[in-house]
């Protein structure tokens, strides 16, 4: 609970689970299966989820740029970011920051 809490506090620090892994001592595969077991999700898709609340939350009480947000939360291309987003909430950012439903 204690990666799961600093994940969704500080989601840009967490790139990849690879990364979590061996800062946590573990192969990725072994690291996935224990997350997996604690919490019945998969650590990517935990991270996923982080990142897009904290978009949420920066899309609807910053006026930031969407480049500079993508930058802010660790994504290296603002594409990807813009295509994550369309398919995790169904709108782009600038949909979702104007409230368009």
């Amino acid at each position: 609970s204690e990666l799961l809490s600093k994940i969704y506090e500080a989601p840009e620090k967490f790139q990849n689970v690879t990364d979590i892994a061996r800062n946590c001592g573990y192969s990725s595969d072994h690291y996935t299966k224990i997350v997996k077991s604690v919490t019945g999700r998969h650590l990517k898709r935990i991270i996923i989820d982080a990142r897009m609340e904290r978009v949420k939350q920066l899309l609807l009480y910053s006026t930031s740029p969407l480049e500079i947000i993508a930058q802010d939360l660790g994504y290296s291309d603002v594409y990807y970011f813009l295509r994550q987003f369309k398919e995790e909430t169904g709108k782009t950012p600038s949909e979702f920051r104007s409230g368009v439903h």
